[in-house]
């Protein structure tokens, strides 16, 4: 496919199977790692003179198995015709790639602009010439349109929207950009295949721009400059190479993931010279305490994530929360004070209100706090045997106050006394030095100490209970 999704082999067979040996009702097919479309199930072989009705009962059974998940389907439909002969026909089917009832499904919608809306283009980029400035408009289209559906802020960085999810951004895909590609890829193409009528395409287009003519070579090594990278030509090895690194020559099938690379790249730079969206994004990418892959695994990983979640999350890094200061200096709509309007104090930034204001010390940033830590305390608690399975972090579960063993107990938000002096609010004891130390291993944190006694005067545990982290 255009869209760099294969077909495995058994989406073949069992193609085969279905339309010529008819051993089949249905075949349900999924993407696997947005990388394969593989077979998940198959339907038993209709029975004999199968009715309308007894069709719908086995497509009714089929649809309860993957809900309202994207999936593609072949199904031996039965109908009645007007005559009351029964009839045949098979059909392939889209199922809920971007469902109705959960309209708001963010991986939803990038996969069906991905996949499905862009291929159609694509599929016709190889051979036709299409002005760019209609292509851009294409994009500012489709941007408008997820603006109008709550899918972007007014004011969010464009690059932003076509950044891959791992660095932070929303994984689409820009048409303009496809279409450069495209061409890029045609032209190296076009310069591998040993067949003399290929080869004489290849003359006509060294003709054109010796006549001054559009040509794809021409356009191909335009787009690949773009992109800070230079293409050679040369019969029957193109390569590309970057301006940064010209005697490193990439060719064969390294050539799309490194023009991949390079696009990314290109948009990298873009948002970091943005001035006002790159403070939080950038610091999150050079901070090396971070892995700045790993900082947006969420945006990869959580399929379900409802598209207005993403939006406000990016809104945050962007910078894009209406504070005092983002009114005044970024829209312009008011000309008043910047001071916090809760605590009157410091200068109301996305900073200031995220983690720096007193009025939302034991509230907000409390409650934020404990969200954090209960799925640690619930992990250590598990490991400790203390409770038998683990809440996923988005769970309304509280922690109980006291949880306790013969080998181990555990507090939270109750103070805990040792000789009449408080340590803390939220702790755990473990008889076993051991047991402590795999807990803690995931969290670069090693327990030297093995009784209440002991605890109390450990240096890294004083410290911990002075921010409230253990």
């Amino acid at each position: 496919m255009s869209s760099g999704v294969v077909v495995d082999q058994t989406v073949i067979e069992a193609f085969n199977d279905i339309k010529l040996k008819k051993r089949h009702a249905y075949v349900v097919m999924m993407i696997k790692d947005k990388k394969k479309i593989v077979v998940e199930s198959l339907g038993d072989k209709l029975p004999l003179n199968c009715s309308q009705s007894r069709n719908e009962d086995i497509f009714k059974g089929m649809k309860k198995a993957f809900g309202n998940e994207p999936r593609y389907i072949l199904f031996d439909f039965c109908f009645t015709r007007p005559n009351q002969t029964t009839a045949q026909k098979l059909a392939f089917i889209s199922w809920e790639l971007f469902p109705k009832n959960d309209n708001n499904n963010d991986d939803n919608r990038v996969t069906a602009s991905n996949q499905f809306a862009l291929p159609v283009l694509a599929y016709l980029m190889w051979t036709q010439h299409w002005p760019v400035t209609e292509l851009r408009s294409i994009d500012r289209e489709a941007r408008k349109i997820i603006c109008e559906n709550g899918g972007k802020h007014p004011l969010s960085s464009t690059a932003m929207l076509y950044l891959p999810r791992d660095k932070g951004g929303r994984g689409l895909r820009s048409v303009q950009q496809e279409y450069k590609l495209t061409k890029i890829k045609s032209s190296i193409k076009l310069h591998q295949n040993s067949d003399p009528t290929m080869r004489l395409v290849q003359k006509f287009e060294e003709r054109a721009i010796e006549k001054g003519f559009t040509s794809l070579i021409k356009e191909a090594c335009k787009y690949t400059e773009e992109l800070g990278t230079s293409l050679t030509l040369n019969y029957p090895n193109p390569s590309c190479s970057s301006h940064q690194a010209p005697n490193i020559s990439i060719s064969g099938k390294k050539v799309k993931g490194y023009l991949r690379k390079s696009v990314t790249e290109k948009l990298l730079e873009e948002v970091k010279c943005e001035l006002w969206h790159r403070r939080f994004l950038c610091a999150t990418w050079q901070d090396k305490d971070l892995s700045g892959d790993e900082c947006f695994n969420w945006l990869r990983d959580w399929k379900s994530a409802p598209t207005h979640t993403i939006t406000g999350l990016l809104e945050l890094y962007e910078q894009l929360t209406p504070t005092r200061v983002y009114t005044k200096l970024k829209t312009g709509t008011s000309q008043g004070e910047t001071t916090c309007k809760l605590s009157g104090g410091a200068t109301e930034t996305l900073t200031h209100v995220l983690a720096w204001c007193p009025a939302l010390a034991q509230s907000k940033y409390l409650d934020r706090h404990n969200a954090v830590l209960k799925v640690l305390f619930f992990e250590v608690c598990k490991e400790l045997e203390l409770v038998d399975s683990v809440p996923p972090w988005y769970s309304l579960v509280s922690a109980k106050p006291v949880y306790e063993s013969s080998d181990a107990q555990a507090y939270w938000d109750v103070p805990v006394c040792t000789d009449e002096v408080p340590i803390g609010k939220k702790m755990i004891y473990a008889s076993s030095k051991d047991a402590l130390k795999k807990c803690f291993t995931g969290l670069n944190t090693e327990f030297q100490c093995t009784d209440p006694a002991e605890f109390q005067h450990s240096e890294l545990v004083k410290e911990m209970v002075q921010k409230d982290r253990v």
